[in-house]
């Protein structure tokens, strides 16, 4: 695999697509019946950007992908999360008659998501405790971003915010764990709160 790639000759032992990253792409088509067809594309870091699934020629769903991966750019250059998807359209045909859907995502160098936005415009937001501890957290055992801190949901018109509180506790062999301590969910349209106190929920 690699046939015509930018670089110069194919080196051995090594992915010589996701190594180099040149745009590159190759596909893999599957036969059903000899009249339903799925024709899978993928690029040099061989992540799926396309997917077509035809009966009798015909394009009857078609899904297109896309990545924080960037073009031209070997793979030590890339993003953390450069294999996330970002992006999602589907598009779906019968005769005349079409659907679109299409759906976002953002996510942080740690593969927290920080957004989504659904086919409905309905919208996420994610927001994180740092590593090092802050109020209403401790320190990340792991050392890197991973509790969220809140969560708000919104259509535009209205909005939600679920915030959450942690706290430490020892668990086997001394082992600091990080729990969920609260939960206080805010409609911002109603201006009503509501508090939920959590029974131990480890996070390792």
């Amino acid at each position: 695999m690699g046939y015509g790639v930018q670089g110069g000759s194919l080196g051995e032992g090594i992915d010589n697509l996701l190594e180099r990253g040149f745009e590159y792409a190759y596909q893999v088509q599957k036969v059903e019946g000899g009249t339903i067809k799925t024709i899978q594309t993928y690029n040099q870091f061989h992540l799926l950007v396309k997917e077509e699934r035809l009966v009798n020629n015909k394009v009857v769903h078609l899904k297109t992908l896309s990545y924080p991966a960037r073009n031209n750019e070997n793979f030590a250059n890339q993003p953390a999360q450069y294999a996330l998807i970002n992006k999602e359209e589907q598009k779906w045909s019968s005769g005349e008659d079409s659907h679109l859907q299409t759906r976002h995502w953002d996510y942080d160098q740690y593969g927290n998501m920080l957004s989504f936005k659904d086919e409905n415009n309905i919208t996420e937001f994610y927001e994180y405790y740092s590593s090092k501890g802050e109020s209403g957290c401790p320190a990340s055992p792991s050392g890197m971003v991973n509790f969220v801190k809140s969560r708000t949901l919104s259509n535009g018109s209205e909005e939600r915010k679920i915030s959450y509180e942690y706290g430490e506790t020892t668990g086997f062999n001394n082992q600091k764990d990080v729990v969920l301590r609260l939960e206080n969910a805010h409609d911002a349209t109603k201006a009503i709160t509501a508090t939920t106190r959590i029974k131990t929920r480890r996070f390792l």
